[in-house]
This record gives C-alpha cells, sequence and structure tokens, in this order.
C-alpha cells in the first residue's frame, strides 16, 4: 500500500511520501501549535476552540468535499456553538465558603 503512487492535485506521490506527510504535518506539528495555543490561551477560550474544532471540519468537509450532512448533524453543530457561546458570554460567580458561613478577614496584629 504504501509502495503505491498517490495522486494529489495532479501530482504523483508515493504512498510512503504521503504517509510521511500525515505523520509529520498533519499529526505533530498539529499537535505541537494546539499545545502551543492552549498555553497561550484562558482556559475558556481554550475549552471554545476546542468545541468548535468538529464544527469547522463538519464545515470544511461540507464546503471543499461536497460531503452530505444529515439533519442530525447539523442539529449536534448547532448545540455545540451554542454551547461554546454560553462558555464564552458566561460570568463566573463568586465562590462560596464550604461552611456557608461569610468569609473571615484576617485579624491586625495586636500592637504591644
Amino acid at each position: 500500500m504504501l509502495a503505491d503512487p498517490v495522486v494529489l492535485g495532479g501530482f504523483g506521490l508515493p504512498g510512503w511520501a504521503a504517509a510521511l506527510w500525515l505523520g509529520l504535518v498533519c499529526t505533530a506539528l498539529a499537535y505541537f501549535l494546539g499545545i502551543s495555543a492552549i498555553r497561550r490561551l484562558s482556559p475558556q477560550v481554550a475549552g471554545g476552540v476546542a468545541y468548535l474544532e468538529v464544527v469547522t471540519a463538519i464545515v470544511l468537509a461540507w464546503v471543499l468535499l461536497g460531503e452530505a450532512l444529515t439533519p442530525v448533524q447539523i442539529l449536534g453543530s448547532v448545540v455545540i456553538v451554542t454551547g461554546a457561546f454560553v462558555a464564552q458570554t458566561a460570568v463566573p460567580s463568586a465562590p462560596v465558603p464550604e461552611s456557608g458561613a461569610a468569609p473571615r478577614r484576617p485579624q491586625a496584629p495586636i500592637a504591644p
């Protein structure tokens, strides 16, 4: 299988070259860039980006490859985008103390 030529965009490549490209660029480079981006983003933005990757892949497959979308896939995409929007616009609430009592303020040191 790897010895057979693979035709991409009118150019013939050996199968091993296509497999090497998939391993290095599509997997390793994409993973490295994804981890680098997550380190620079807030957790909320990184989560939103991770959810939207699936929707982006679906839209690109539909536009570029002519893939057919089922109503369930469209509904799933809407749910994902809505969830990402809610996660990005949510305002975090103040943490509630575990005991239910108001948090204590540190006392000022007593002068001798």
